[in-house]
């Protein structure tokens, strides 16, 4: 019979040929013949490829997202700044009834007074709706935000909301000086909470005291002055329709008659000096308000349609 061969193990095989070629030599990983250091390449042989190491790749972390960054508190300093100066508040009971009259004669008793740094005069209402247009002596054009129209009156500064501007800043104003806000639309553009002297400007008849007693309601009575256009002394029929407000307010003496100039009913506030009378009761009403406590109560500028 015919002897069957052994079967021959693969590796073994490639192995004993390498043994031969290479002594101690080993097949390549790869199939092909290693050098041996510093000797030549067998004939038929193919070099070993060269390997090549790979990295690993490492693995960056995602950037974490930018936080907002904490703004610092500077209506804080603003505030304390407006704190250091007076601020007087002149709010209409309703609408032409006197108020950017008053608010001239506030400011202009202020221009007038050596104690104060300084005197501004602010208007924020829209331009059509400003009592203010021909208030200045001087213009001076926008400031450089373009948000105030400037103007100069004796020793007042006059601010007036520019056409252009949606809501503009009012910057804070110099320690020790007097401003004079005309009107809660006005008001609605200091950074709260600022401590206020409020005036309520009226006109000495029924229907304009009414609207008065019914702003009362909302306002702080105890630290509020009235104004009032009109002569000093009431008709019995004024005295006897007071609603308490406005009694209370006459008791403690801190209702002031503005007197009405007939010039200044026809033309408006120009850019001439106010009527003696005038100028005086607004340096009573002055007067009356740096000596009485603050009051923080600002009407929404909704209501403060002044005339």
């Amino acid at each position: 019979m015919r002897r069957r061969n052994k079967g021959i193990d693969r590796d073994q095989l490639f192995a004993a040929q390498a043994e031969q070629v290479i002594p101690g030599g080993s097949l390549p990983p790869t199939g092909g013949y290693a050098r041996p250091p510093g000797g030549p390449l067998p004939a038929g042989c193919a070099p070993a490829p060269a390997v090549h190491t790979v990295a690993e790749p490492q693995l960056v972390p995602p950037r974490p997202a930018p936080q907002p960054v904490a703004a610092t508190d500077p209506p804080e300093a603003g505030q304390s700044v407006w704190a250091q100066a007076t601020v007087v508040l002149c709010l209409g009971a309703h609408p032409q009834a006197g108020t950017s009259t008053v608010a001239v004669a506030v400011a202009d008793a202020g221009g007038m007074t050596e104690a104060l740094t300084g005197v501004r005069l602010i208007d924020g209402h829209l331009p059509h709706l400003s009592g203010l247009g021909w208030a200045p002596e001087a213009e001076l054009g926008l400031d450089p935000a373009g948000d105030w129209s400037e103007g100069r009156r004796a020793g007042v500064h006059l601010l007036r909301r520019a056409a252009q501007a949606h809501r503009p800043a009012v910057s804070p104003p110099a320690v020790g000086s007097l401003q004079v806000l005309d009107g809660a639309a006005t008001a609605g553009l200091i950074p709260p909470p600022v401590a206020m002297r409020v005036v309520l400007v009226c006109r000495a008849s029924l229907p304009s005291l009414r609207a008065a007693e019914a702003r009362l309601a909302s306002l702080p009575v105890e630290t509020l002055h009235l104004a009032v256009l009109g002569p000093a002394r009431w008709p019995g029929v004024l005295t006897a329709a007071l609603g308490p407000g406005v009694s209370r307010l006459r008791e403690a003496g801190r209702v002031i008659a503005v007197p009405i100039d007939k010039q200044l009913e026809i033309t408006g506030i120009t850019s001439r000096a106010l009527p003696k009378p005038v100028l005086q009761a607004g340096a009573q009403l002055l007067h009356a308000c740096t000596t009485s406590p603050q009051s923080t109560a600002v009407s929404s500028p909704e209501e403060g349609i002044h005339g």
